[in-house]
């Protein structure tokens, strides 16, 4: 009897997280490719300038609003306004400092969860700090009560800065700080706010998936037995599930591999096995595109890998691109029963008829291919 284990599905394309970084008001043109999907944001509005004191010091700026990764959905549109919040004007007067202005995109614009206030102004002797700008700005300090006292600092955008967050978010980049006052305080100078920024983390392409390899092989074994066989040829495995990127809840779901094909056998009358085909080797196309070898060639009975003329297996190539490598195939005495999926930089194409080759892997986001069933041949008599 000849035994082919049905081929293994193959690999579904993978994505990984990748950031876009706006520092200035701009219309963002939206990739197709994650337009539906959700993302996060990541943004800080402009920081108010510091109080003008004339005795003393003024009071300093307050920093702008960080938004710590609010999970949305990227709307199906071409392109979506970006609004950067600027720093709060200083004054070389006794004059209120200016509050910070907010960042936002257009669709959130009256949106106050996805909308990073700017900071408040700090305070001075003779005027109060002017409060941020727009919705969620900070609030602008108090007066200080005589030009001897130091001006009160302004307060953040909503919600509350959390400086070590948004510093992370930022690589570090000190968007939105507050004016700092200067250390000479008689007759200081009003100092801006910095600007703010938005980060947008998103799914982005990799690596497309690596074909299923093809079903193990069992060639030409001999049996012994009477009565009733029992006979199960290996279906074909699932190719692998793409990614969308982040859920709605914000945690980001990586790409399956394609899985195994199942094995074939022989059984007798008493449901004891005759013989099956190994699941040493082999397996389904990988979504980070690594190579899968091949599955074994046996005798079927205790996992002894053979050698016979004109029965092989084969497993896949590694992707080293956004596009899916081909599925194995199989060689059974001499010939090719079923062709592999061929991979893609779409859906991984699916292995076809019968005999154990294996799906195709899919492009970057999308799915693999479905492996063939298996094969199962006896010849009764003196063999």
């Amino acid at each position: 009897a000849t035994l082919v284990a049905g081929g293994s599905g193959g690999g579904a394309g993978s994505v990984k997280e990748g950031p876009t970084l706006f520092t200035s008001t701009t219309t963002w043109s939206v990739p197709a490719f994650i337009r539906n999907s959700y993302a996060k944001l990541y943004a800080v509005g402009g920081g108010g300038a510091s109080g003008f004191n004339a005795a003393s010091c003024g009071g300093d700026g307050g920093p702008g609003g960080f938004i710590n990764g609010a999970v949305f959905q990227i709307p199906n549109t071409s392109s979506i306004g970006v609004t950067i919040g600027s720093g709060g004007v200083g004054n070389s007067s006794w004059s209120y400092a200016r509050g910070g202005y907010p960042s936002y995109l257009s669709i959130h614009s009256s949106n106050a969860t996805y909308i990073a206030g700017g900071g408040g102004g700090g305070g001075a002797w003779e005027n109060p700090g002017q409060a941020g700008i727009g919705i969620n700005g900070g609030a602008g300090a108090v007066r200080a009560p005589d030009i001897s006292t130091n001006g009160h600092p302004g307060s953040s955008g909503y919600p509350t800065m959390i400086y070590s967050l948004r510093n992370a978010a930022f690589n570090n980049i000190t968007y939105g700080n507050g004016g700092i006052h200067k250390s000479n305080c008689s007759w200081n100078e009003s100092m801006p706010g910095t600007q703010g920024a938005i980060k947008i983390m998103h799914k982005i392409q990799n690596k497309g998936g690596s074909g299923g390899a093809a079903g193990a092989v069992v060639p030409k074994q001999k049996i012994s037995t009477t009565g009733n066989l029992t006979i199960i040829v290996g279906a074909g495995g699932n190719g692998g599930s793409a990614s969308n990127g982040y859920n709605s809840s914000g945690d980001f779901i990586n790409s399956t591999n394609g899985s195994r094909g199942g094995q074939s056998m022989i059984k007798n009358s008493s449901g004891a096995i005759l013989l099956q085909t190994s699941t040493a080797g082999g397996g389904g196309g990988i979504a980070a595109g690594s190579a899968v070898g091949a599955a074994r060639v046996t005798n079927g009975k205790n996992n002894t890998a053979i050698s016979m003329s004109g029965f092989s297996t084969a497993g896949s190539s590694a992707s080293s691109s956004t596009t899916g490598t081909t599925g194995g195939k199989t060689t059974i005495d001499g010939a090719n029963y079923c062709s592999a999926g061929s991979g893609s930089s779409g859906t991984g194409g699916s292995a076809t008829s019968y005999g154990g080759c294996g799906g195709g892997g899919g492009g970057s986001g999308y799915n693999g291919g479905k492996g063939a069933p298996g094969y199962v041949k006896i010849e009764w008599g003196n063999i």
